[in-house]
């Protein structure tokens, strides 16, 4: 190794935490590693060995890559085409922009205008949620696989992450407890401000369990219970995603419809007609005295 750390863009003589920025066959001092290492550049993690893409190091392994690149086995590999934040080749958290990820296909396709009516015609093509505003799907926040309106996630992309029942993502616990709840990766026992569904023997959308914990007492707000005591119908204004109820945001329930609003405007007109006819009678009859 060269004692005054210095490099060429074939031979890497840097010390550890450094990287070479030479382009040719001249000479150049090693800088410490960057967080935006030009791609094809890398962070020396063991003197004499470049990793290439990687932007930091910890006791001789790369712990963080380039964005548009993963790390696996101390290597930096590149995301899936048109990624541009990814955990593993097949894993992307975030398209490039200009792309939306695709929950069909998984991959990363070109952002088009996706006309629609339900969150289902979006869903059905995997391209997140329907505006109900402007009639077109507009893609799922980062980190959401699916998700019912931009702040609303109905599946986490991440496999150690839940949806609670507000739609937020959430630490997932590592076992489930009848009569407990999950509050982001911690078991707590089932009671009023639940943010997830307690676990009641495998019976899915409990609000609470029975005495002795083996099926569901109450449903979640959205569910309602069969004859067999399960919760697994959902209520007007929501969806089954899955085995979850879920809001439906374009739904009728959530939102005035057209004949609402028409009876409103006729309401109005009558009462405007009414009162106009009122005082229009009193200042003729006025006049005449």
């Amino acid at each position: 190794m060269d004692t005054d750390n210095t490099c060429t863009n074939s031979v890497n003589t840097c010390d550890t935490n450094n990287f070479c920025p030479a382009n040719g066959s001249s000479k150049e001092k090693c800088k410490p590693c960057i967080a935006n290492m030009l791609q094809g550049k890398g962070c020396t993690c063991v003197t004499g060995t470049t990793v290439v893409n990687c932007t930091q190091c910890q006791d001789g392994s790369c712990i963080t890559c380039i964005p548009g690149a993963y790390l696996q086995n101390s290597r930096c590999n590149f995301c899936m085409q048109d990624c541009g934040n990814c955990t593993a080749v097949d894993f992307c958290i975030k398209c490039n922009e200009g792309f939306v990820f695709n929950t069909v296909s998984k991959t990363c396709v070109k952002q088009v205008v996706q006309s629609c009516s339900t969150n289902q015609d979006c869903q059905k093509v995997g391209t997140g949620f329907c505006d109900p505003s402007k009639h077109v799907c507009v893609a799922c926040a980062a980190g959401c696989d699916l998700c019912s309106s931009a702040t609303f996630c109905n599946k986490c992309k991440e496999a150690d992450f839940m949806t609670t029942i507000e739609g937020k993502c959430t630490n997932k616990c590592n076992t489930n407890v009848s009569g407990k709840f999950c509050n982001n990766g911690t078991q707590t026992d089932c009671a009023e401000g639940l943010t997830s569904a307690c676990y009641c023997s495998g019976f899915v959308n409990c609000a609470s369990c029975t005495s002795d914990k083996t099926s569901c007492e109450t449903c979640l707000p959205g569910v309602i219970m069969n004859s067999a005591k399960q919760c697994n119908i959902c209520a007007d204004g929501y969806d089954k995603i899955g085995e979850m109820c879920w809001a439906n945001f374009n739904s009728s329930q959530n939102k005035i419809g057209g004949g609402a609003i028409a009876g409103i405007v006729i309401a109005v007109l009558v009462v405007v007609g009414v009162v106009g006819g009122g005082l229009a009678f009193y200042f003729i009859k006025k006049a005449k005295k």
